[in-house]
């Protein structure tokens, strides 16, 4: 009630001052201020909603190793806004939500077991049948 009233009072005073001020160009410009505050936080809502989605998916865990967007690390902490991304280096990084939910995401650590590629080289002159003896080994 006490904010109604000061608005009605600020209103009041700002038609005052300026004569050419009428009350239906006041109202109008009403509606601007909720469009500006909209603007402003609209990356809060999005990491918000996100990190809602985030948690309500459950795909991705604390203790998980990911990559999404060039960052590869594990996750040590998801919160409402942000993730927390622990890189294989050792810096942390901390991602908007709105990143990892609109981006693809690779769980590295989804599966218990996880295949490698591995090139070995293997001399022209060497034998082949020994070689492969070696590798099997």
């Amino acid at each position: 009630m006490k904010l109604a009233i000061w608005l009605f009072g600020v209103m009041l005073a700002a038609i005052i001052v300026f004569p050419d001020l009428t009350r239906s160009s006041l109202f109008a410009g009403l509606g601007i201020g909720p469009v500006a505050i909209g603007f402003a936080f609209q990356d809060i809502f999005e990491n918000f909603l996100a990190g809602v989605l985030i948690m309500l998916r459950e795909k991705m865990r604390i203790g998980d190793t990911i990559e999404c967007e060039a960052i590869i690390g594990k996750v040590e902490h998801i919160t409402l806004r942000e993730t927390h991304i622990r890189a294989l280096s050792g810096e942390l990084t901390v991602v908007p939500n709105s990143i990892l939910f609109k981006n693809p995401v690779e769980i590295l650590t989804d599966q218990d077991r996880r295949r490698f590629d591995v090139v070995v080289g293997v001399a022209y002159d060497s034998k082949l049948d020994q070689a492969a003896e070696v590798i099997r080994k």
